[in-house]
């Protein structure tokens, strides 16, 4: 309980921390709404199943990590690695 209460506080200062960068704080208000958002997510991730949602979460996260960074590492760094050009551009722009 401890640990769920200092996530939710910490995410909490960490946003109005943020907010502070633009000229604006929560308030006591918008930290009770938020915490209230916070809870309910946690409710209704607790209905649905936390192990269902990490069974589902972990295949789409490895398809989007071999997308994002797997894809392009073999396709734009084998050309860089192979054409000299794009090798000394790259350090140049280093």
């Amino acid at each position: 309980m401890e640990t769920a209460l200092g996530m939710i506080y910490a995410l909490i200062r960490r946003i109005d921390a943020q907010l502070k960068l633009y000229g604006r704080t929560l308030g006591r208000t918008g930290e009770a709404l938020l915490s209230v958002v916070i809870l309910f997510i946690a409710i209704v991730t607790a209905q649905v199943g936390l192990i269902a949602l990490v069974a589902k979460g972990y295949g789409t996260m490895a398809w989007v990590f071999f997308i994002v960074y797997v894809i392009p590492l073999i396709t734009i760094g084998v050309l860089r690695l192979r054409k000299p050009e794009w090798r000394r551009e790259l350090w140049a722009k280093m």
